[in-house]
């Protein structure tokens, strides 16, 4: 049973609509709470990597959530647009070069 600080007499009088919307607050509260650990490492992580001299692609930019696993698929189709957007330009600039328009 999930701990959400009721006796088992106050548990048992709750509706199914109130066990649901404290159950849903409770994983809101959890997965808050875990954002800010991993927050917190990764603000650590990145000043380590950040003055141990990382090397990086001339442009590109460390970030937090670079260091935090529940913003990876985020970050991914971040990058996965901006590699379209970039391949996009570069045939837009062909085009126009060869005068294809």
């Amino acid at each position: 049973m999930v701990d959400l600080g009721f006796s088992e007499d106050r548990f048992y009088r709750l509706t199914p609509r109130q066990l649901h919307i404290l159950l849903r607050r409770k994983r809101q509260t959890e997965a808050r709470q875990q954002q800010h650990q991993e927050l917190c490492a990764a603000i650590v992580a990145h000043t380590v990597a950040t003055f141990a001299g990382k090397a990086l692609k001339d442009g590109t930019e460390m970030s937090y959530a670079q260091f935090m696993p529940t913003f990876r698929p985020q970050l991914e189709e971040s990058r996965r647009r901006q590699s379209a957007a970039m391949f996009h330009g570069f045939l837009q600039g062909l085009v126009r070069e060869k005068g294809l328009q």
